[in-house]
């Protein structure tokens, strides 16, 4: 069994390479040029937001990835795809506990394949997460919520979560989460100094705060959704109403089931409200791509089978949504909704999960 189990972790490594490889073989574009093109300028002391591509992340990635420009491009591409494939499948490893089941949903779990297609930075956001919910639901809050503030200082899905955990008592680990991902924007001082960390705040800050109308099939969100079927009315207003319906009723049901339970002498599992949250910043944000939920691994595999299957299916069909098109755009549109049924189900169910208490 557990022979089988290392196998199955190294055939999700070796899956997840063998996807990057069209990329890098065929030398089409990534996300990882603009990645890399911000390192550069950080290295140069320049505006790492001032790329020809867009950087649109907290810069501790761009500084992480100041070695790899010593590098040639292609060894640093390469090099860079297979640390997410091992940060992906250590992940699945750490999740899974065993499960062979799990296993083989990560091996089925398109997210993670758009993530290496496109040489994304989401399976070290995942690890990182990973991470902070086993410290979590072990009640270490302190080192935790550092570990989400981490992933937040990556890419900011995590936001959500920590003031989910203010609200849910557990305000340790969310004021941790947030400090560690303030703290973050220091590590631009040694580069361009307290003018270039305030900088990159800046621009952190007004990349969250901007919200646009995004229709092409591989945004799942419920508000691409929404505008792709409801065009007359898209922007940011409905944009922002949605995105806060989702994420308030989300936050109030975390506080409310954190009551409940220490009425009753007990609590609510920490990493189902981080599970809940980082659903919810998905589901209701102007643009989801179908890469961003591989983030939402661990709360599908909390889930039973039977809806670890279905949400596997949607994501899968919505992964198809070029092949789909081609039948007709009602086909694409159609495999688009079903990214964001996958993604509602999983709020859904993992909402109900952070409700629970143990």
């Amino acid at each position: 069994m557990e022979k089988r189990a290392r196998l199955l972790v190294l055939a999700v490594f070796g899956v997840l390479l063998a996807i990057a490889a069209e990329p890098l073989l065929t030398g089409r574009g990534t996300d990882f040029r603009a990645y890399l093109e911000a390192a550069q300028a950080l290295r140069s002391g320049q505006d790492p937001y001032a790329g020809v591509y867009p950087y649109l992340y907290p810069p501790l990635l761009a500084v992480v990835l100041v070695p790899f420009t010593f590098l040639p491009t292609a060894a640093a591409a390469w090099l860079w795809a297979a640390a997410s494939a091992a940060a992906i499948a250590a992940s699945v490893s750490l999740v899974a506990k065993g499960s062979t089941r799990i296993r083989l949903l990560a091996l089925l779990f398109s997210p993670f394949a758009a993530t290496q297609w496109n040489l994304q930075a989401n399976g070290f956001v995942l690890l990182l997460l990973v991470l902070a919910r086993e410290r979590l639901d072990r009640g270490f809050d302190t080192d935790g919520g550092a570990l989400l503030g981490l992933s937040i200082a990556l890419k900011p899905f995590g936001l959500l979560a920590a003031a989910a955990l203010v609200f849910a008592g557990r305000w340790r680990a969310g004021l941790a989460a947030l400090g560690a991902a303030l703290l973050s924007f220091l590590l631009v001082v040694p580069f361009s100094g307290v003018t270039g960390a305030a900088a990159a705040a800046g621009s952190v800050k007004r990349i969250l705060s901007a919200s646009w109308v995004e229709t092409y099939n591989s945004n799942v969100s419920a508000n691409g959704s929404l505008d792709r079927l409801l065009p007359e009315g898209a922007g940011e207003s409905r944009h922002r109403a949605l995105g806060f319906a989702i994420a308030g009723w989300t936050v109030a049901l975390a506080a409310a089931a954190a009551a409940g339970a220490g009425r009753a002498g007990k609590r609510i599992r920490p990493s189902a409200v981080v599970d809940a949250a980082l659903a919810a910043t998905l589901l209701g944000a102007s643009s989801s791509w179908l890469h961003h939920s591989s983030v939402l691994f661990p709360a599908v595999a909390a889930l039973g089978p039977p809806a670890q299957a279905a949400v596997a299916v949607l994501y899968g069909v919505a992964a198809a949504w070029r092949l789909l098109a081609s039948f007709g755009a009602g086909a694409g549109t159609a495999a688009s909704l079903a990214g964001t049924a996958a993604l509602a189900l999983v709020w859904l169910l993992a909402s109900r999960r952070a409700a629970e208490p143990c």
